[in-house]
Parts: C-alpha cells; sequence; structure tokens
C-alpha cells in the first residue's frame, strides 16, 4: 500500500491535450514579453500571480514559466521561426540594408544588421548583431558578407544600403559602399537622412565665432555630479525669479538634443550668469570663469536666440523623417524645401525665385545677400538687440550679422554637398 501511495500513476507520462494547450500559453507569453520589450524577470512573478488570478484553470495550475524557460523559448524556438521567416523573404525579394557599430568603450562592439523589405506592407526586421570590434570598411564588409553566405542570402537582391554618413561606411574608397559594389554595383547608397540633417547643423554651429556647445557642456558637467552645487544655485533661481527645471545635457550623438539644451540654458540664463559671476573661483583659471566669461558676453546671448529660433526648422525635418511609416518618395521634395527655407532667411527673395535650379544659387555672393535689417534672425533676438541697445557695441552688432550669414552659408553648402545630387 506504502508503495502504491507514493508511486507516480503512468499516465503522467503521457501527453494530454491539457499539456499542448499549457506550451501553446508559454509560448504565447514569451512572445509577449518580447513584443512589449518586458523584462524577463517579470516572468517569475507572473508564473505566480497566473496561478492565484485563475485557480479553477487547469492550464493556469499546470503554467510553469520563469525567467529561464522564458529566455530558452525565445532563443530556440520563436526567434529560428522567426529569423526563417525574414531570411526567406531576403532570399528572394528585393530589401534594403541597414547597419550601425555600437560606440561602447569598454566592452566588445556589436554590429546591429537590420534589413527593410515590402510585403503587404513596410517591414523593418533584425537580421543579425555579430561582434565586431575593429571598425574598419573591410572588418564590417567581412561581417556582413558572413550573414549573406550563412543565409544563402544573394547580394543581388540588397537594393539599398543605409548607414551613417561616415567615411568608414560611404567613403568612395576602402569603405563599407566600396566593397559591397564590388559584388553588387547596382546597390545605391541611401545614407542616413538624419544624419545628413544633422551633419548641416554640426557645420553651421562651427562656424560660429563663439564655442556654443562648448558652454552647454561647461554648464552641464559643473552641477552633474554636485548637490551641493544644485543647491547653492536654487538661491540664484529664487531670487531672479527663474522657474526651477534641471539643466539638460547637450549630446552631439543626438540629433534633437541640442534645441532644447539651448532653449532651457537660455531660461537659466540670468540666474546662471549672476551663480558664475559671483562665484568664489571666478578669478582663477578653470570652467568657473570661461562659464562666467562666456555668460557675461553678449554676443553668445545673442546666439542662443538665434539658435533658438533656427534650430527648429532643421528638427521639423529630422523629426518628419523618423517616423515608422514610409518617406522616401518624399526626400528629394523636402531637402529642396527646406534648403529653399534657409536661402530665404539671408538671400534676397527675387534671386531665389528666378533660378530654377535652387542648388546653382550662387549664396556665398554678398551683392545677393539681405540687409542686416531684413536678415532671418528671429524674434527674440530682435528684442533683445533693441532691448540692450547701450551694452551691445556696434561693431559687435555687425560681427554678429556677418556670423549668421556664415551659419546660413554653412548650412546650406553642406546641405548641397551630402544631401543633393
Amino acid at each position: 500500500m506504502k508503495i502504491e501511495s507514493t508511486s507516480t500513476p503512468v499516465t503522467s507520462f503521457f501527453k494530454t491535450q491539457t499539456d499542448d494547450d499549457v506550451t501553446r500559453a508559454e509560448c504565447l507569453f514569451a512572445n509577449f514579453i518580447c513584443e512589449h520589450n518586458i523584462a524577463f524577470n517579470t516572468a517569475d512573478h507572473f508564473t505566480k500571480l497566473c496561478k492565484l488570478m485563475f485557480p479553477d484553470s487547469k492550464i493556469a495550475q499546470k503554467f510553469h514559466c520563469g525567467r529561464t524557460k522564458t529566455t530558452q523559448i525565445v532563443k530556440k524556438s520563436l526567434a529560428p521561426d522567426l529569423q526563417k521567416v525574414v531570411v526567406d523573404h531576403l532570399k528572394n525579394k528585393p530589401f534594403s540594408l541597414s547597419c550601425d557599430e555600437s560606440n561602447d568603450t569598454h566592452g566588445e562592439k556589436s554590429l546591429a544588421v537590420l534589413v527593410r523589405y515590402f510585403t503587404t506592407e513596410a517591414n523593418t526586421r533584425f537580421l543579425a548583431m555579430p561582434i565586431c570590434n575593429i571598425g574598419t570598411g573591410e572588418n564590417i564588409f567581412k561581417h556582413l558578407n558572413e550573414i549573406f553566405i550563412e543565409n544563402e542570402i544573394p547580394w543581388k537582391n540588397c537594393i539599398s544600403f543605409m548607414s551613417d554618413n561616415c567615411s568608414v561606411m560611404t567613403g568612395r574608397n576602402n569603405s563599407v559602399i566600396s566593397r559591397i559594389r564590388e559584388v553588387q554595383p547596382d546597390i545605391f547608397d541611401l545614407g542616413c537622412i538624419c544624419h545628413l540633417a544633422n551633419l548641416c547643423t554640426v557645420a553651421a554651429v562651427k562656424s560660429l565665432p563663439l564655442p556654443v556647445e562648448d558652454l552647454l557642456i561647461y554648464v552641464y558637467y559643473h552641477f552633474h555630479h554636485s548637490a551641493k552645487r544644485k543647491e547653492q544655485y536654487k538661491e540664484f533661481m529664487d531670487f531672479l525669479d527663474v522657474d526651477p527645471s534641471k539643466i539638460l545635457k547637450h549630446c552631439a550623438t543626438r540629433w534633437l538634443s541640442l534645441f532644447r539644451a539651448v532653449d532651457r540654458l537660455l531660461h537659466h540664463w540670468p540666474a546662471l550668469k549672476s551663480f558664475f559671476v559671483s562665484h568664489e573661483d571666478v578669478d582663477k583659471p578653470g570652467r568657473v570663469k570661461r562659464c562666467a566669461d562666456l555668460l557675461s558676453n553678449p554676443e553668445m546671448h545673442m546666439y542662443f536666440h538665434f539658435l533658438r529660433f533656427i534650430l527648429p526648422f532643421l528638427m521639423e525635418f529630422n523629426t518628419m523623417f523618423q517616423a515608422d511609416e514610409t518617406r522616401l518618395p518624399y526626400l528629394g521634395q523636402e531637402i529642396r524645401l527646406l534648403l529653399r527655407k534657409l536661402l530665404g532667411k539671408f538671400v534676397q527673395a527675387k534671386v531665389i525665385k528666378e533660378t530654377k535650379d535652387i542648388t546653382h544659387i550662387p549664396f556665398k555672393d554678398p551683392a545677393l545677400h539681405l540687409d542686416d535689417s531684413f536678415l532671418a534672425i528671429g524674434l527674440s533676438t530682435r528684442a533683445y538687440l533693441s532691448q540692450h541697445e547701450d551694452d551691445v557695441e556696434p561693431s559687435a552688432v555687425s560681427r554678429f550679422h556677418h556670423s549668421i550669414r556664415g551659419f546660413y552659408m554653412a548650412a546650406v553648402d553642406k546641405m548641397v554637398e551630402v544631401s543633393l545630387p
């Protein structure tokens, strides 16, 4: 009798319909975790919760799908099946290839490879992510070629290549695209549209005579790791009636961060200027003195007002092409529209109207430029000039207008160079 009570019934060794339903539930749950980018640790808690929520369900009582099991279902079952669907499309249909390297400086670098193809709609799918610690054109292409060979994907089906616009990826010689053209001569180098707009912005900002980006970085890192400095600064905000808000970090590799950082610094300008000018280390060489000098410079203040005016035009272009739906048919039209907007801010309207191809406008000719009073610098910049007429030297105002023309010319020059045929 004792043996019978502790023995496992023979029926427990056979699969039942309930077991199939449990397996189905576990696969659906693992797929849900991936689809919604939920932490795998959630699976441990959900398994217990499931039994409490559905005590009368046989499936719920048999449901056991912790983080380890969920991970294995994704890696060993779902991923290969979903990958096969993607590879089958790439073997038989045209597609676009996109890749980018991680910029981790402390560990191994990964090369993310995505593909985009059409069925009844546009599909962007993950293909592979090999380790690629040596970021040369030769080595990156080697990894891409190995992926194609391993999955038996013909290069002839790859019709376009998208990447950031660095020389390693898109250079004329010894780059990834130059090697791809050896196996697929008809490939189209699309580049990254958002990178193109960012390159134009970077070129234009660098043309300004004062270090705008440096000031953003100096101020941010002065407060970043110091709770004491933040508390001291609150007194200046309260005294000057500046609404408290976080000083934002500008990251050069993040396309949309510059406008937000500029706008926030302008909001804090009176309090920041007072804080750094009255700082005990203001007379010592270092970051405090640099910040005090730049914040006290009326020209720097004017450049920040101008950037708050002009950057939204470039941001609007960037955000448009970060949408989920396909916008490629509008690319040429939108680039020319942005170019026309920029030209209209410093070139005479008559010249733009009479020129059929705006890329051929001699925009560097001073005779075609607008006068200072008509140059587009923004209402807040005009208001600042009017309010500080006694504080700003005429030579500084003249230098400012000259620099703004240089800003526009640098932006247009870069746009024509990298964006238009």
